[in-house]
């Protein structure tokens, strides 16, 4: 009016009381809903300390619900967002058993393989798997003069060692080692006795069997001394695999440059260990011990032993 005053007309307050339900409604609405998604919440919450996998799903469908629940801002605006479902791990229950499944198997094909690699050690170390050809016959003079083959040596256990009488320090090491694996193994009753330690020299130009003789008393008492030709020597080292140089010619002050190794014999004459110039005497001693109480002769051995023991009895009832 003409006082400035305003007063709303028909229209304008038909409009004014619209607004108002409506703001009314929607703050109605938005605490119902509200309401139910407190709700909501509550019910999970109650689920939370239960394990068993209907109590999972009915949680899994609670969370779904309080997600899809709107949004009530402090205007009273509400916000409606579509329903999704509980987000799910890529890996499944049935995919983690069987990538564990898998696991265990290659775990268990490596296993296995390794104890095999193992045991094919072991044989090697036995003498049993993987030893090469050395040995052979021999046909050598002793410290007496006496010939002494090697079939006489058959059914004995023997620790052969390659060496000169003037070798000034590695050959006297090696021989005072056989000496104290010979004693430790003696110092055993089921041991005395089964082996017989042999000295071969490669150096038949100056170790005459005197010499040999003179030179093994420094040693085990059980040491048996061989010599022979060049030739001789020569066919024997080269059956043991035994390197040695050739002495100068028409020269008595020399060295002799040879291999420096043991070798143990069994009984058929086939090698079964060899040791270096870095073993030592007790785990020598108690190697050969195991190896003699593991050995088991071969059919062919055996059968042998059965005849030559045949063949004692017969011609003992002759002699009676």
């Amino acid at each position: 009016d003409g006082q400035g005053e305003f007063r709303p007309s028909a229209s304008h307050k038909h409009t004014t009381h619209t607004q108002r339900d409506m703001h009314r409604l929607v703050l109605g609405r938005a605490a119902g809903v509200a309401a139910l998604a407190s709700a909501a919440r509550a019910q999970c919450a109650a689920m939370s300390t239960t394990s068993t996998t209907s109590a999972l799903q009915q949680a899994a469908r609670c969370v779904g619900r309080v997600v899809a629940a709107p949004t009530v801002r402090a205007t009273g605006a509400v916000r409606m967002y579509s329903v999704q479902k509980p987000a799910t791990s890529p890996v499944s229950w049935k995919s983690l058993v069987l990538v564990l499944a898998a696991g265990g198997g290659v775990v268990l094909y490596f296993h296995r393989e390794k104890l095999a690699m193992e045991q094919k050690r072991e044989g090697k170390r036995s003498g049993t798997v993987g030893l090469p050809s050395i040995g052979g016959g021999f046909d050598l003079i002793d410290t007496v003069g006496k010939r002494r083959k090697s079939e006489e040596f058959l059914g004995r256990w023997q620790l052969l060692y390659f060496g000169f009488t003037f070798c000034p320090d590695i050959c006297p090491d090696e021989l005072n080692k056989i000496t104290e694996v010979v004693n430790l193994l003696d110092s055993q009753s089921a041991m005395k006795g089964k082996v017989q330690p042999i000295f071969v020299s490669i150096d038949p130009q100056r170790d005459t069997p005197t010499k040999i003789g003179e030179y093994l008393k420094d040693f085990h008492p059980r040491f048996i001394g061989l010599t022979g030709t060049h030739d001789e020597i020569k066919v024997v080292a080269k059956n043991y695999r035994i390197y040695y140089s050739k002495p100068p010619e028409n020269e008595t002050d020399y060295l002799v440059d040879h291999s420096i190794i043991m070798y143990l014999m069994n009984p058929e004459g086939k090698l079964e260990a060899y040791y270096g110039q870095n073993s030592d005497a007790p785990k020598m001693a108690q190697d050969i011990a195991k190896r003699i109480l593991n050995y088991r002769p071969s059919a062919a051995a055996a059968n042998s032993q059965q005849e030559q023991g045949q063949g004692q009895g017969q011609a003992s009832a002759v002699a009676k």
